[in-house]
């Protein structure tokens, strides 16, 4: 059953601006890279696992041309 406008909660998270669909894998390459886990022209995969909030493993297999 869907209740009338006036009786559902209110929204109280502030409005945010919508990213770029590709922004967030920007971020994550520049920040990989500022790392030096990856390369500048890096092909291939990473691999991070996470466990209680930490990162708990990272794998990295590059692909070679």
């Amino acid at each position: 059953m869907t209740l009338h406008p006036a009786q559902r909660p209110i929204n109280r998270r502030p409005p945010q601006q919508a990213a770029a669909p590709d922004s967030w894998k920007r971020v994550v390459s520049e920040t990989l890279r500022d790392l030096h886990i990856i390369p500048e022209r890096f092909n291939g995969k990473v691999v991070v696992s996470f466990k209680d909030g930490g990162i708990s493993y990272l794998e990295k297999s590059e692909t070679f041309k």
